[in-house]
C-alpha cells in the first residue's frame, strides 16, 4: 500500500487483514508464502491488504459480488506475479 491516499482507508484494510488470516484459506497461504520467502509479519499482511484491495475494486468495477471461485483468483494471481509470469 502506498504513502499517498487516506491513511484512515489503508488501517481499515489492515485490520481487515488481520482478520482474514484467521477466517480466509487462501488468504492465509499468501500470509505463509511471504513469511516462507523471509518477509516480516508486519509486509506480510500489508501484502495480504493490498490483495483485498484489488479484489473489492475488482468487485466494484465488475459489480459481481464475492464468490468462492475469487479465491482461486487472488491465490493465482500472486503466485505468478511471483514466479514472473
Amino acid at each position: 500500500m502506498a504513502k499517498r491516499g487516506q491513511s484512515s482507508l489503508a488501517h481499515v484494510f489492515y485490520q481487515i487483514a488481520l482478520s482474514s488470516l484467521r477466517c480466509n484459506p487462501t488468504l492465509r497461504e499468501c500470509y505463509k508464502e511471504k513469511l516462507a520467502q523471509g518477509k516480516p509479519r508486519k509486509i506480510a499482511v500489508v501484502a495480504v491488504a493490498r490483495k483485498l484491495v484489488r479484489l473489492a475494486y475488482s468487485m466494484l468495477k465488475n459489480g459481481q459480488p464475492y464468490t468462492d471461485s475469487q479465491r482461486a483468483k487472488v491465490l493465482s494471481s500472486s503466485l505468478s506475479k511471483e514466479n514472473g509470469l
